[in-house]
């Protein structure tokens, strides 16, 4: 279901953007934007320590990258997680000179929106809440 999803969100991106399926150099240039973090001043690039539990890690940076977005939307700015990053994770840890036991999960990159882009409105959407979750001995709670 999600790289379903997935593709539906770049198939809509790149149309709104002008940029035909066909065309891999234009496509090609859109990727090197995303690991350019399409221009924006900031990004934090989030990893994940050598400790023992790495899952409750992940979960913790989760939260932690959650809230930091809402913050940044809070005080005016606007944020993206970019995963995209950790593709390059040798890469990036060499630059920065980060032991390779740290995980590189994700990139907050945030500043303010370029409210001219085409893209700039477009929203993943939603799907149901039944479709990514099982609940569990709640019945009857309307969820």
């Amino acid at each position: 279901m999600h790289p379903q999803r997935s593709k539906e969100l770049a198939a809509k991106m790149y149309g709104l953007l002008g940029i035909a399926r066909e065309d891999k150099e234009a496509r090609t240039e859109f990727v090197r934007e995303n690991l350019r973090f399409f221009g924006a001043p900031y990004s934090a690039l989030m990893f994940i320590p050598p400790i023992g539990d790495r899952v409750r890690a992940a979960f913790d940076q989760g939260t932690y990258a959650e809230n930091f977005l809402l913050s940044l939307t809070a005080h005016g700015y606007h944020g993206v997680p970019q995963g995209m990053i950790s593709l390059l994770a040798p890469t990036v840890r060499e630059f920065l000179g980060v032991d390779e036991e740290y995980k590189l999960v994700t990139a907050l990159t945030f500043g303010r929106a370029d409210e001219s882009s085409p893209v700039y409105k477009t929203a993943p959407g939603r799907v149901a809440l039944s479709e990514t979750v099982t609940l569990h001995g709640i019945e009857g709670l309307g969820l």
